[in-house]
């Protein structure tokens, strides 16, 4: 079991998938500076992090699973495959990131995902966007092991003049 897991959800449930990078983070000499409540499905960035002047914000997200997890059709089984929510899911957090380059220029922005399948192979196919756009990519196991394959950077961003927006 990994510190600060929640044991009666999956372990790629998106707040153990969280924990375990906080973990990682943490014994990577990074400091994690703010962690979004998974549970209350609060708003924001999931993680923030920083390092000798870096800022990392970090978009983490679990595996959908094959049952309804609360409200009145908790363990019912779901009409969605879970590889299509996950591709939905991993949809949005890219527009989460793009949003976050544009507020943050300056920002080192990644996304956190548990090691299925369906994630690695939206992986290949993004890589040479991740990297062109310095976003990069934790990809979090079932035994607690944390890789980075695409790793995160600042870009440089030219500054819009003003009549290049006025023509938008």
């Amino acid at each position: 079991m990994i510190d600060g897991w929640t044991v009666d959800r999956a372990w790629s449930w998106e707040g153990n998938v969280q924990a375990t990078l906080v973990q990682h983070l943490t014994m990577s000499g990074w400091v994690v500076t703010a962690a979004a409540d998974t549970s209350s499905k609060a708003p924001g960035i999931d993680l923030v992090a920083t390092q000798a002047g870096r800022w990392l914000a970090i978009e983490v997200k679990g595996f959908p699973s094959t049952t309804y997890e609360h409200g009145d059709r908790r363990g019912e089984p779901k009409p969605t495959q879970p590889a299509n929510q996950a591709r939905q899911w991993f949809s949005h957090a890219l527009l989460g990131m793009m949003l976050m380059r544009d507020k943050r220029p300056d920002a080192e922005i990644a996304i956190a995902l548990p090691a299925f399948d369906t994630y690695r192979r939206l992986i290949t196919r993004t890589t040479k966007s991740f990297t062109l756009l310095g976003f990069g990519v934790y990809l979090v196991a079932e035994d607690g092991s944390v890789s980075l394959p695409i790793p995160h950077h600042a870009v440089w961003i030219p500054p819009t003049s003003h009549s290049e927006e006025a023509n938008d």
